[in-house]
């Protein structure tokens, strides 16, 4: 959404599309506050991106999914 601007109009008709069906959005690659700000406004379900965590390693993933996290 930020890099290209003729795309922005498309960002809220996938999410409608998407909620339409009775299905979730999820929006990819969300790595500033700006961004995971504009997604809310747009009623997304859910965002990943490096806002959140960074690429982990399988065994990482695995480690974490064991222990007791405090989200």
């Amino acid at each position: 959404m930020q890099e290209n601007h003729q795309n922005v109009s498309l960002v809220p008709a996938i999410i409608e599309i998407a909620h339409s069906m009775g299905m979730k959005a999820i929006a990819e690659g969300v790595e500033t506050c700006e961004q995971l700000s504009q997604i809310r406004n747009l009623n997304c379900d859910f965002a990943q991106g490096n806002l959140f965590s960074s690429a982990m390693e399988p065994q990482s993933i695995l480690d974490l999914m064991l222990t007791t996290p405090q989200w």
